[in-house]
């Protein structure tokens, strides 16, 4: 049996992959475009592989949108402080950002519960990570266009998340995909 610690340590080690993105930002678009790969691919997998060994944990679970939030966010604000001209493109990621982990924390603080994204959530991170390398390219036209799409994709998630935090038990279950998780923290 594998124990559910690793699965967390897995988790949290992503924080390592985003400082290496961070810093190939400058250097390496290639390296950086490799990094955002394994990022995107150690995100998905982690989770697969923790539920596939019959080892997902909410502390797991806690982690990892704690690892996403701060590797998405992180790797954003260094995108657009670098290149200026794309701030007005990256806002709007931003705001859906702020909104989503203010609920998040909410929920954790005041009703000690998860709010967990449906599996299609991932291509938030997914449609950012496409954004993110269009802004490398540098040209303003494809990273705009990259942009909306992305915008659509996460405002809809949004939507869903809304849509979760909002609603009673039986509405979410017919019209989001999101799940409110028991955190069972004890003192």
């Amino acid at each position: 049996i594998v124990s559910r610690h690793i699965f967390v340590i897995v988790t949290v080690s992503r924080l390592l992959i985003t400082a290496g993105l961070i810093a190939s930002i400058n250097y390496s678009a290639k390296l950086t475009v490799l990094l955002l790969f394994v990022f995107i691919s150690a995100d998905i997998l982690d989770g697969i592989w923790a539920r596939k060994h019959n080892a997902d944990s909410r502390i797991r679970r806690v982690a990892d949108a704690t690892t996403d939030g701060i590797s998405i966010v992180a790797i954003g604000l260094y995108f657009v402080l670098n290149n200026p001209q794309f701030i007005f493109l990256h806002i709007p990621l931003l705001i859906r950002d702020l909104v989503v982990y203010s609920l998040c924390c909410y929920l954790f603080i005041t009703k000690k519960t998860l709010l967990i994204g449906g599996y299609w959530h991932k291509y938030a991170s997914l449609s950012k990570a496409v954004f993110f390398i269009s802004m490398l390219s540098g040209n303003f036209a494809v990273a705009s266009f990259v942009a909306f799409i992305t915008w659509i994709i996460n405002y809809a998630l949004l939507i869903d998340y809304l849509r979760g935090f909002f609603s009673t038990p039986n509405q979410r279950l017919k019209y989001s995909s999101v799940k409110l998780l028991q955190a069972r923290i004890t003192k």
